[in-house]
């Protein structure tokens, strides 16, 4: 078996900590070896210095990540913006709720009374005294005191007519 150097187990995506070795005679000039090393090198020849530049390509990585990460956290904030903005406080649901319990209550109510109606009209006293009873219940769940205190009375008189002592 040809050994041609370590051996490195990597797990998927690690990179390598080994480092190509590079042989100075493989290349034809002094900035072909430095590039193969460096990455971009830009050798001034007037001055005698070489200046080597970083590669291009861990830069485009970096700033990848760093544009990424900057995106990232920049939909972070704008979802936190919209939401805390458009999520009412408790004080706004209770409200909601309240009024969403009245419109129910005067529905029901107003059901209520379509059926003591129906009753009455029907020359059922039984059935008139226990829907006038029902309509008095549904005003006492809407809390209207004036309305309550007239269906009791509604239904003592249809009670009363029904033969039925209240």
């Amino acid at each position: 078996m040809d050994n041609k150097g370590p051996v490195e187990w990597l797990a998927p995506g690690e990179k390598s900590t080994l480092k190509k070795k590079l042989n100075p005679d493989d290349y034809e000039t002094l900035e072909e070896y430095l590039s193969a090393l460096y990455g971009e090198v830009n050798i001034d020849t007037k001055l005698g210095k070489s200046e080597i530049l970083t590669s291009t390509k861990n830069q485009a990585v970096g700033s990848k990540e760093l544009s990424s990460l900057i995106s990232i956290i920049l939909i972070a904030l704008s979802f936190w913006y919209y939401f805390d903005s458009v999520t009412p406080g408790k004080a706004v649901y209770e409200r909601n709720a309240d009024s969403i319990m009245k419109n129910i209550n005067a529905q029901v109510t107003a059901d209520f009374l379509q059926r003591y109606n129906i009753a009455k009209s029907s020359n059922n006293k039984m059935d008139a005294c226990v829907q006038a009873g029902i309509v008095a219940a549904a005003y006492l769940q809407e809390h209207n005191q004036s309305n309550y205190r007239q269906w009791k009375n509604i239904e003592s008189a249809d009670c009363r007519d029904a033969g039925v002592p209240r």
